[in-house]
């Protein structure tokens, strides 16, 4: 039986400044098979960027990060190992783009080069997939390229020699509404090309959709809802899920008045303690979510 490409188990992360600790992930668990692609959907603080950052190795690097649980990658330890056997693994297993994407690829260097350096040759095939031509590659700079086209070839960059997964940091942030879309397209196209699974973010779920196999929704650093993504999209089965599908804009829709909010505030995971983090903002919660968060039960999409 073939090893998931990430297999993620009870991953919590804490990050302490003195006296004081905020909980970024609290207990989080998924799989991502080989070739398919899983997006973490979820606003600013809702821990889909710390279960990236986890799974990539960056955000061990944090000055009072505690990450406790298991990242297995290819089906070798990257968490729980000695860290010389957990660099391997991510070296071995895996290339992240994470942070501010105006960094990749290297603006100066053209993508030839910039793959010879790391032992990885771009061919045609990936870059049309991309929706490049091969001279791109052969001469000019990445600074040359319009930001969209540039984004693009860094992801051809990053899935050149087919690594056994991705990690994308919201990929098409900062992007215009045609480059969002040819992004994610090519994201898709050379995902398939390569083989290679992907854990992305993105906080825009019909966009995610266009790319994405599953997706996770994540609220206050815990899972409320996973599934095929043209399902959730169509079908959404938690409030909160219906509500960032609300609150998402619509140029051509008539609208009058603010985008519909959820009231209050979004608390910490730390907060809510055993109950249901959404309850103090649900509008159809019941006495049962107060006592005890409802459990993850498959539905028939």
């Amino acid at each position: 039986m073939t090893a998931p490409a990430l297999e993620v188990r009870g991953l919590r992360i804490v990050f302490r400044a003195g006296e004081r600790k905020s909980t970024a992930l609290d207990g989080v668990d998924l799989e991502v098979a080989p070739g398919e692609i899983l997006a973490l959907i979820g606003e600013r603080g809702s821990g889909a960027r710390a279960l990236a950052r986890a799974v990539a190795g960056v955000a061990q690097a944090r000055p009072g990060a505690e990450i406790t649980g298991s990242v297995r990658i290819s089906g070798r330890e990257a968490l729980e190992a000695p860290p010389r056997e957990a660099a391997r693994a991510r070296r071995d297993g895996l290339r992240a783009l994470a942070g501010d994407p105006a960094g990749w690829p290297d603006p100066a260097l053209p993508l030839a080069r910039q793959g010879a350096e790391i032992g990885v040759e771009i061919d045609a095939a990936l870059l049309a997939a991309a929706g490049l031509a091969a001279e791109v590659a052969a001469a000019r700079p990445a600074r040359a390229l319009a930001e969209g086209a540039r984004r693009r070839a860094g992801l051809a960059l990053a899935l050149a020699g087919a690594p056994p997964l991705l990690v994308l940091e919201a990929p098409a942030d900062l992007l215009d509404p045609a480059s969002r879309r040819e992004m994610m397209a090519a994201l898709r196209a050379l995902a398939r090309a390569s083989g290679t699974a992907v854990l992305l973010t993105a906080r825009d779920l019909p966009e995610a959709a266009e790319a994405a196999d599953r997706v996770l929704v994540l609220y206050a650093g815990r899972p409320c809802e996973a599934g095929p993504a043209r399902g959730v999209l169509a079908r959404p089965a938690h409030a909160y899920t219906a509500e960032l599908l609300g609150a998402r804009i619509d140029l051509l829709a008539d609208r009058a008045g603010p985008l519909p909010t959820p009231p209050g505030a979004r608390p910490a995971a730390a907060e809510t303690g055993p109950r249901c983090g959404y309850v103090a903002r649900c509008p159809i919660a019941v006495m049962t979510c107060e006592r005890s968060r409802p459990p993850m039960r498959p539905l028939p999409w």
